[in-house]
C-alpha cells in the first residue's frame, strides 16, 4: 500500500507491456491511452446505431439504448477528465461526441437529414 502514484503507474505500464508481448495475444495490443478509449467507445456507439457492421455478424443493426449508453460514457469521460486532457485528446473527444450525438438524433428522427 506504500506505492507512490509514479511507482504504481510504472508497474501498470510494465504489466501492460508484458501482457501485450504475451504469446496468448495474436498481435501486439495498442498502448492504453485516452485516445484509444475514446476510439473504442466511439466504435461501440457507431455499431450500436448501425453505422458500422458488427465484427462478428457482419450485420448493421440499430440498438438505440446501447448507442445512448456509449454516448453517455463518453460524456462522463469528458466531464471526469476536464482539465487533464491534452488539446488533441480534447479535440478527439469533442469530435467523437458531436458525431455520435448527431447520428443519434438522425436515428431517432429518420425523416430528417
Amino acid at each position: 500500500m506504500g506505492k507512490t502514484k509514479a511507482a504504481a503507474s510504472a508497474t501498470g505500464s510494465a504489466e501492460a507491456e508484458k501482457a501485450a508481448a504475451s504469446p496468448e495475444t495474436a498481435f501486439p495490443l495498442p498502448p492504453p491511452t485516452l485516445g484509444f478509449l475514446i476510439g473504442t467507445l466511439y466504435l461501440q456507439g457507431a455499431m450500436a446505431m448501425g453505422l458500422l457492421p458488427h465484427p462478428s455478424t457482419h450485420k448493421s443493426e440499430s440498438q438505440p439504448a446501447q448507442a445512448r449508453h456509449a454516448i453517455d460514457l463518453l460524456a462522463m469521460l469528458q466531464e471526469k477528465t476536464e482539465g487533464n486532457r491534452t488539446p488533441d485528446e480534447t479535440a478527439e473527444l469533442n469530435g467523437a461526441l458531436h458525431e455520435l450525438r448527431m447520428a443519434y438524433v438522425r436515428l431517432q428522427n429518420p425523416g430528417t437529414s
